[in-house]
């Protein structure tokens, strides 16, 4: 049992390149001597079908078959392992599963179920490998608590990577209460096309950021039309494609995976401190940067950095965080030419440092371009959850003028420059934005720091602040008195009235106030009337939908009977 190793190959989004990295890497293993078998831990029966059975539903025992078993407290159910020509064993798995899922809700242990089925195979492979379902679900659970390990595809955009704190935090938190021999082997990067910037800067992030306490396998899996092609042919990318540059890639990842060392690269226990006060010679032996105690003194803050260290309740529980625990994640420092050092990642640790009474903060020092610096700082702080318009729209500015430093551009905020550089149609494709809308929050920078305040605040909304960032400064400031006079804030139509009078040169105090007075849509009186109080008076046959119309008409009609009736009593 202590000799095979369990690998659960999860990521919760779904298209990462798990069911691929299973197949291809359990073979691989298996051509390097290793007895493996690879566990189907998705309903889809992806990893099933990608092995050559065509119809997984109709397999008599599966996975669920198994669990099933663990569950009535009965001998395991026979006849599940099936093997593959490539020398893997398979343990498939087909839509019963998903019944399975919902079904473990009820059960006693239910965490462990899948740790049951297959513990006792154990004395059998040398490794076992779990392809999970794009979730994190009860089965993912079960896929956690039965392994020792976890290695977790990634693609290098934006959206993949955005949910990998999640993934971790899920991780942690299943190592700290059920499962304290879970760790992490690293992070897989897949379907890389390092012929675009988008991916070159993510992957770059990635490691400089995540790959401080994570390991990144060096190994990146290549974009490649020839390993979608594998699950339709039944076999691994060794067999379809043996020369090409996805099995080089995997045959890489297997090299790796074999030779990882006995001690994790991170430990997600409560402190994780072990990294921290590794010395020189552990840290470059498990190729981790050098960390240091720099004096906090010493530290100055980023030029211009966009991003705002707010005082609030989660700054507090960070501080109370660093004061039990210290910092896991070091804060990534650029030397400067004077001796002092400049934050590129990590204000807010470094402020809760400070609140929490601390001289030093633990640090990463790195030598590197005010450039790279900056794409660094701007590429750690967009992966937070929550992202103030104008601390995007500084950042895609800074972003893009070092993008562009080699001095092509010189406006970043008009349209016509779009056809000069594609460098904001990258910078979009990176964030899931498109090039308009790069270019719509960088005019926000145009706007006076009050009216970006009430764009921050959710009083004005984004389209019509992109609009007001094309008034003059004296314009947004007069502009200013008046929302604050007439406590309303300008519509879009208002703003691209305003910005079409501006334009004309004929913007003035007065018209402001003239715009500003008239009647918004949203701002007239309406009258709201109860459906289900009015629906006893309205006829079976008329449809919701028509509801509005059936009130008007009977409306109407009743005000010609009123006219009908005052007549008749006039004539009287």
């Amino acid at each position: 049992m202590e000799n095979c190793k369990v690998i659960a190959i999860t990521n919760q989004k779904g298209g990462v390149g798990k069911t691929t990295t299973a197949v291809n890497l359990g073979v691989g293993l298996a051509s390097s001597g290793k007895r493996v078998l690879l566990v189907d831990a998705d309903p889809q029966g992806s990893l099933t079908v990608s092995l050559g059975i065509k119809n997984p539903d109709e397999l008599d025992v599966s996975l669920s078959s198994l669990m099933q078993s663990v569950i009535d407290d009965e001998p395991l159910a026979e006849g599940a392992i099936i093997r593959h020509q490539e020398g893997v064993d398979l343990l498939p798995s087909n839509i019963e599963l998903s019944g399975m899922e919902t079904g473990l809700f009820n059960v006693m242990s239910r965490e462990y179920v899948l740790k049951n089925a297959i513990d006792g195979m154990r004395k059998s492979y040398d490794y076992i490998l779990i392809d999970c379902m794009p979730s994190l679900g009860m089965m993912t659970v079960n896929a956690l608590v039965a392994a020792d390990s976890v290695i977790i595809p990634s693609q290098p955009n934006f959206l993949s990577t955005k949910g990998l704190n999640l993934l971790l935090r899920s991780i942690s938190k299943i190592k700290r209460q059920i499962n304290p021999r879970l760790k992490i082997d690293g992070i897989l990067l897949t379907m890389v096309d390092n012929r675009t910037n988008n991916a070159k800067a993510i992957i770059s992030s990635l490691r400089s950021t995540v790959g401080e306490n994570i390991r990144v396998f060096r190994s990146e899996i290549p974009f490649s039309v020839r390993a979608a092609e594998c699950s339709l042919s039944g076999e691994s990318i060794f067999s379809h494609d043996r020369n090409g540059k996805v099995a080089a890639a995997y045959e890489a990842l297997t090299k790796e995976v074999t030779e990882l060392e006995e001690r994790a690269k991170i430990d997600l226990g409560l402190t994780g401190y072990d990294e921290l006060f590794m010395n020189d010679a552990e840290r470059k032996e498990n190729k981790l940067p050098r960390i240091y105690d720099i004096p906090l003194s010493e530290i100055d803050d980023f030029p211009d950095h966009p991003f705002k260290v707010k005082l609030d309740e989660d700054m507090d529980q960070l501080v109370q965080s660093i004061k039990e625990r210290g910092i896991i994640t070091p804060v990534t420092l650029r030397p400067k030419e004077d001796g002092r050092y400049e934050i590129v990642s990590g204000h807010r640790r470094k402020k809760a440092c400070e609140l929490a009474g601390f001289d030093t903060v633990k640090a990463e020092v790195r030598e590197m371009t005010r450039d790279e610096a900056i794409i660094l700082m701007v590429e750690s702080n967009l992966q937070r959850s929550v992202i103030l318009p104008s601390e995007k729209a500084f950042s895609y500015k800074m972003r893009l003028e070092a993008m562009n430093r080699q001095g092509q551009r010189s406006d970043l905020t008009s349209t016509p420059v779009v056809s000069k550089s594609r460098s904001n149609e990258e910078l979009g494709s990176e964030h899931g934005e498109s090039r308009e809308q790069v270019r719509r929050y960088i005019r926000l920078t145009e706007l006076i720091p009050e009216l970006l305040d009430l764009v921050d605040e959710g009083r004005i909304a984004f389209r019509p602040a992109v609009e007001l960032s094309y008034l003059q400064k004296e314009e947004q400031s007069a502009l200013l008195e008046q929302i604050a006079y007439a406590d309303a804030t300008p519509s879009l139509a208002q703003a691209i009235k305003l910005k079409r009078f501006s334009q004309d040169g004929k913007l003035n105090n007065e018209v402001i106030e003239s715009i500003m007075s008239e009647e918004k849509p949203n701002q007239r009186e309406k009258i709201n009337i109860k459906y289900a109080e009015a629906r006893r008076f309205i006829p079976a046959s008329v449809p919701y939908e028509k509801t509005g119309e059936y009130i008007l008409k009977a409306l109407e009609y009743y005000h010609r009977y009123q006219e009908r009736q005052k007549s008749r009593n006039d004539a009287r």
